[in-house]
């Protein structure tokens, strides 16, 4: 009997793990075996395999223990291939038994308290051993971590490598021909420190005084990585193998396990082997010669050529945004192949939203319930094909639209196959505003009115049916309204049609006054669509109505000489005289006497019209060297004639004519207009105005008659 015990060390965190329930290799047991077998087989190509790998934690123990790599070349090169190792139950229950044990007692340790040996548990699980070696780590991070530890041997010496390195030698030992591994997940819980796990592992190395023939073992499994080597997950199970001897009666058949492997005893010689079953989808067979030590053939299947890889992305817009409702919206949809080949059976799907109505759509486009499928063919790499759909929104609010494009080819990335559109529906807006005026303002009882009113739209859209409802106050009779306006029972109402942004219309409406007071006048705008400012929609135009003076109630204001007034069928007369004298800065140019007569009608509704006549006699007069003179006849608030003053008459005459009416003495009539309004409370000034800028005015004491106010 020959024991090898060999232990590494080391600490880090934990996973909880169980004992297997039967023989049948995790992927993780056949991951192990694989590295050990791969090393055995072939020592010198397994060296840059573990010194260059990437695995940090590998790096992280190198560089740690300071492991000279020229050293351990040095030694690597004294190794040669070995047989392949076979698995054996007992030796897996050994080891598995024993790494449970590690975590139990939080330690590691070939032999833990209370437990046997490592040749009395091999008995014990049924081995008869005539060798047998363990390999333990129970501060383990991976599979391959471990792997390396064992084979480099790194360890707290010179040269960072266990002097004898006695894992790597149970790894190459000649004498051992099969395996056992026992793999538990964990992290010790007691005071010692460090404390083990995240894995223990196990490695139970032996040889049987009754081993008999040689194993034929192997494994199956497809190459996804494409690295040439076993990885977990890549096994194939339930793969027939059939061994027939090429000559003489052997022939057996197995299956491959979970995890890939198979092994099976036979005698020295040639054989065939046949793989099938499974994932194949035809026979492999394969020929191999057996002597005396186990040999290793494996089924690897390569990765299946990638499939065709189309990556379709689809994009939808909206137009227009927002849209009106009952309006057409119309939704574009690209649809690109971003891959490398070209996408087959290319479909788009747009699940039309509840809140709209289909319209039309694309060729090749067919609405089957709300669910518009669109078959765009084959699209090749880097092209884009563009539909349309179009839809009536029937609701206001937020409507959302999303496609889905889809294909047979695969497609690598399916978050862009799906696009949305989220439309705001809305009605036409319109802001209408109405303004009113109206004139005169005040206004006399039985006069017209007439109401000028403008109607604006200041959008965004056109608005339909533009309807102005004036509603009359009382107090007035209708006359008169624009073209597409009538009146019924007081309320006017015009129908100006469609109305464009930016756009006016002009209505006017003439009433006849008929009662004095404050009337109010309202009108209202309104179109088909929606305005979003109602503030604007009305205006009012308040109007101020009088009633003119009666006969009866016209006073008068006598103030001076002989003035008299008095009602008459034809209004009101007032008359008066005096004497005139005419001077230019104190110096008398002409004397004489003058009558003035004014007569105004009053009519019910109607302005108050007010005529003067007047009669000037002169009894003497020289104007001397100036040819030619203006007669005037002003209305005054003063003694003085300046612009403020109301002219009456204004008449050019030359100085001939008015020395002639002297010579002859004959009376010169005067006649005017007194503007209607005008309030005769001041002076009448007559004046006669030198064309050369001499005014000669009439005597200040004796030149007018005072009336009392009139309209």
């Amino acid at each position: 009997m020959k024991l090898k015990l060999f232990l590494l060390g080391a600490a880090v965190i934990a996973i909880c793990g169980n004992a297997r329930a039967q023989f049948d290799p995790s992927a993780r047991d056949q991951h192990m075996l694989e590295l050990v077998n791969r090393m055995r087989l072939n020592p010198a190509a397994e060296l840059p395999l573990l010194t260059n790998a990437t695995d940090a934690n590998v790096q992280a123990a190198i560089s740690g223990f300071h492991v000279d790599l020229s050293v351990l070349a040095q030694q690597w090169a004294t190794l040669t291939p070995m047989p392949p190792l076979a698995w054996n139950a007992a030796l897996y229950d050994a080891a598995l038994g024993h790494s449970q044990m590690m975590l139990d007692f939080d330690l590691q340790s070939h032999q833990l308290p209370g437990e046997a040996d490592i040749g009395q548990r091999a008995t014990d699980a049924g081995y008869d051993f005539s060798v047998v070696g363990e390999s333990i780590f129970a501060f383990a991070k991976s599979v391959f971590h471990a792997h390396a530890a064992w084979a480099i041997d790194w360890g707290n010496t010179a040269t960072g490598i266990q002097d004898p390195p006695g894992h790597r030698e149970n790894i190459m030992d000649p004498e051992f021909r099969e395996f056992g591994f026992g793999l538990i997940e964990g992290t010790g819980v007691s005071t010692n420190l460090p404390h083990v796990g995240p894995m223990e592992m196990t490695q139970d190395y032996g040889s049987r005084f009754d081993f008999g023939d040689p194993f034929l073992l192997g494994v199956a499994f497809e190459d996804m990585d494409e690295d040439g080597f076993y990885s977990e997950g890549e096994g194939l199970a339930v793969i027939n193998v059939s061994v027939e001897a090429v000559a003489g009666p052997f022939n057996t058949n197995i299956t491959t396990l979970t995890a890939g492997g198979y092994q099976v005893q036979v005698p020295t010689g040639m054989y065939q082997v046949t793989f099938s079953g499974g994932v194949l989808v035809s026979d492999i067979v394969q020929s191999v010669t057996l002597s005396t030590e186990n040999v290793k053939l494996d089924l690897v299947l390569e990765p299946p050529p990638p499939l065709p890889s189309a990556d379709l992305a689809i994009k939808k817009t909206d137009s227009p945004d927002p849209v009106i409702v009952d309006s057409n919206l119309t939704y574009t949809i690209v649809v690109t192949n971003l891959g490398t080949d070209v996408a087959a059976n290319v479909t788009v799907t747009d699940s039309l939203p509840s809140n709209v109505t289909f319209v039309s759509a694309s060729e090749g486009c067919t609405n089957i319930d709300g669910h518009v499928i669109c078959d765009l063919g084959d699209i090749a790499s880097g092209s884009s094909v563009t539909n349309t759909i179009v839809v009536a929104p029937t609701t206001i609010g937020i409507s959302t639209n999303s496609a889905v494009v889809s294909s047979i080819t695969a497609d690598p990335v399916v978050s862009n196959n799906t696009a949305m559109a989220i439309t705001t529906v809305t009605l036409l807006q319109a802001d209408l505003a109405v303004s009113k005026t109206d004139s005169p303002d005040p206004i006399g009882v039985g006069s017209n009115l007439t109401y000028t009113i403008t109607v604006t739209n200041r959008g965004p859209d056109t608005t339909a049916s533009v309807t102005l409802i004036d509603t009359l106050p009382p107090g007035v009779t209708f006359v008169s309204a624009s073209t597409g306006c009538g009146e019924v029972g007081g309320t006017v109402t015009c129908e100006l049609g469609s109305l464009a942004s930016g756009g006016t219309s002009n209505i006017t409406i003439v009433v006849t006054t008929t009662a004095a007071g404050t009337i109010t006048n309202t009108a209202l705008v309104a179109g088909a669509e929606s305005d979003p400012v109602q503030g604007n929609n009305t205006a009012q135009a308040v109007t101020t109505v009088t009633t003119p003076p009666q006969l009866d109630d016209l006073s008068v204001n006598v103030t001076n000489k002989g003035i008299t007034c008095t009602n008459t069928t034809k209004g009101i007369v007032c008359t008066g005289n005096g004497t005139l004298s005419l001077l230019n800065i104190g110096v008398e140019y002409g004397a004489g006497t003058f009558t003035l007569t004014s007569t105004c009608k009053v009519k019910p509704g109607k302005p108050t019209k007010c005529k003067l006549a007047g009669v000037l006699n002169l009894t003497s007069f020289n104007l001397g060297n100036t040819p030619s003179a203006i007669l005037g006849l002003y209305l005054s608030d003063d003694d003085m004639l300046d612009g403020g003053d109301v002219k009456l008459l204004k008449k050019e005459i030359s100085t001939a004519a008015l020395e002639a009416l002297f010579d002859k003495l004959k009376a010169f009539k005067i006649k005017g207009t007194i503007p209607a309004g005008t309030e005769l409370s001041g002076k009448f000034i007559l004046v006669v105005i030198d064309t050369t800028g001499i005014v000669v005015e009439s005597d200040e004491d004796n030149n007018y008659a005072a009336f009392g106010p009139l309209p």
